[in-house]
């Protein structure tokens, strides 16, 4: 690897804390940084992101573990894929009926005055001459 010195300019990307160590006379403190960030992927300097912030993150099993906790009422808060067939056709049945009920507004339903029997077919036929 070859020794560049970089000048500090005000940039948006700062150049990288790695280029200005010299391979030759490396510090303890400067092997451990670059063996670190080699195991850990992380980026020396520079702003951008590492995974060192992550790695000093407080760890509580119990808030990572907060997220598969799901109860038996409502599986698909914690498992989305589950599909509540019985919801979906109770559903479908509901819009049905609405859709029966404004089919049937405007028909009157019973024995009209002088006619014979109304069947359940009937609610569904009109004849020419009636408007809705």
């Amino acid at each position: 690897m070859p020794y560049i010195k970089l000048p500090n300019f005000k940039m948006g990307i700062n150049p990288s804390l790695r280029s200005k160590l010299n391979p030759l006379a490396l510090t303890g403190t400067q092997k451990i940084m670059l063996a670190s960030s080699r195991i850990f992927g992380t980026n020396i300097s520079g702003n951008l992101r590492s995974g060192n912030s992550e790695l000093q993150k407080k760890f509580s099993p119990e808030k990572e573990l907060a997220e598969f906790n799901t109860y038996a009422h409502d599986l698909s808060s914690g498992f989305p894929w589950v599909q509540y067939y019985e919801q979906k056709e109770r559903h479908k049945m509901m819009i049905e009926l609405r859709k029966m009920r404004i089919l049937m507004r405007g028909i009157k339903i019973g024995k009209k005055k002088g006619g014979g029997k109304v069947t359940l077919m009937d609610v569904f036929e009109t004849k020419a001459d009636e408007d809705f």
